[in-house]
């Protein structure tokens, strides 16, 4: 005979293992500090060379621009480039925290949700082994 409650918990295993349990699965790997600092420092590289391919695209898009700035000050123009390198840097390293931080919070909670359902299908299965 069949059980709803033992094909509900079965079906929704089964769909939290085919949707979120890949990359949750993949997450619970890391601790939670290895996990935000290794997605820091992604960060921190592709922030780099997104930024050093642009100012190699704008450098040859105005290099006439920057031939005749020979009476320009050229220290204050790099300090110039080098703070807004950092306020792009600061402001994108803080937001990947935060969001590396929340997501890695809801997969442990999916996961712990997850655990407790096949905890509870192991019960299901234990209580009708004896009758």
């Amino acid at each position: 005979m069949l059980d709803n409650r033992k094909i509900g918990l079965m079906a929704r295993l089964a769909l939290y293992e085919k949707r979120e349990g890949k990359e949750d699965f993949r997450l619970a790997k890391y601790y939670r500090s290895d996990y935000v600092r290794f997605q820091m420092l992604k960060t921190f590289f592709y922030v780099t060379l997104g930024l050093a391919i642009l100012a190699v695209m704008l450098a040859a898009y105005k290099v006439e621009y920057f031939f005749h700035i020979a009476e320009k000050n050229y220290v204050q123009f790099g300090l110039l480039l080098f703070a807004v390198y950092l306020l792009i840097l600061v402001v994108s390293e803080l937001v990947t925290a935060f969001l590396s931080a929340y997501r890695i919070k809801n997969s442990r909670e999916r996961l712990g949700k997850y655990y407790n359902n096949l905890r509870s299908l192991r019960k299901y299965y234990k209580g009708n082994e004896e009758i």
